[in-house]
C-alpha cells in the first residue's frame, strides 16, 4: 500500500512539476515583456514568422507566436533545472511550499508590472485586488502549516474563485491566449489544482 502511494505521489509530482514549468514560462515571459518593454520586438518577430509561413494576419491569433516561443522555452529550462535537482531536499521543500505561492500571487505580480509599466487611475481594483490575495495566502499558509485542512473539492472551489477574479481583474479579454486571458488562469487553477493533490498526496503517506 505503502509503494503504490509512493507511486502514486510521484506521478502527481512530475504532473506538478510540468504544470508549474509552463506556468512559470508564460507567466515570467509576460511579465518580462511588459516590465522591460520588449513587446515591439516581439511583435515584430512575429510578423516575419507569419509572412514567411502565410498566415493570416488577424486579431484573433495576435500576440501568439511572439507569447509562447521564448514561454516554452523558459517552461522546458525550469522543468529540467526541477528534474535534475528532483532528489534535493532543497528542491521538494520548493515544490511543496514556494513554487505553490509563487504560482497563486503570479496574476498580482503581473497586475503591479502593468501597472508600473503604464500607470492608470488608482480605482476599486486596486484596492480588492490585493485584499484578495492576502485572504488566499493566509489560508494557504495556515494549510502548509498544518493547522487547517480543507476538503479536496472546497480547495478545488477556492481555486477556481480565485483564478475567475484575476481573469476578470486583469481584463484582457476571452481571445487573448497570452497570460493575462483566460489561457493564462485556466493554466494557473490546473497547476494550482495539482499542487493542492500533491500536497494532498504527501500528507497521506506521512501519516500511513
Amino acid at each position: 500500500m505503502r509503494d503504490s502511494r509512493g507511486v502514486t505521489c510521484s506521478r502527481i509530482r512530475s504532473v506538478w512539476e510540468a504544470l508549474f514549468s509552463l506556468h512559470t514560462g508564460l507567466a515570467g515571459t509576460a511579465i518580462a515583456f511588459t516590465a522591460f518593454g520588449m513587446d515591439p520586438c516581439l511583435f515584430r518577430m512575429e510578423t516575419s514568422i507569419k509572412v514567411l509561413l502565410h498566415l493570416r494576419q488577424t486579431d484573433l491569433v495576435e500576440g501568439y507566436i511572439a507569447s509562447w516561443i521564448p514561454a516554452g522555452f523558459l517552461a522546458l529550462v525550469v522543468w529540467l533545472v526541477l528534474r535534475a535537482t528532483r532528489r534535493l531536499c532543497a528542491c521538494q521543500r520548493f515544490l511543496r511550499s514556494t513554487s505553490g505561492i509563487v504560482t497563486l500571487i503570479v496574476p498580482l505580480v503581473a497586475m503591479a508590472v502593468s501597472y508600473l509599466a503604464a500607470p492608470q487611475p488608482m480605482g476599486w481594483l486596486y484596492v480588492v485586488a490585493p485584499l484578495e490575495m492576502a485572504a488566499v495566502l493566509a489560508i494557504v499558509l495556515r494549510i502548509l502549516s498544518g493547522k487547517w485542512r480543507i476538503p479536496t473539492l472546497a480547495t478545488l472551489l477556492l481555486l477556481a474563485l480565485h483564478y475567475i477574479f484575476w481573469y476578470f481583474a486583469l481584463g484582457a479579454g476571452p481571445f487573448r491566449l497570452v497570460y493575462v486571458g483566460p489561457a493564462g488562469q485556466v493554466l494557473g487553477f490546473v497547476s494550482s489544482a495539482a499542487w493542492s493533490l500533491f500536497l494532498g498526496c504527501l500528507e497521506r503517506t506521512r501519516a500511513e
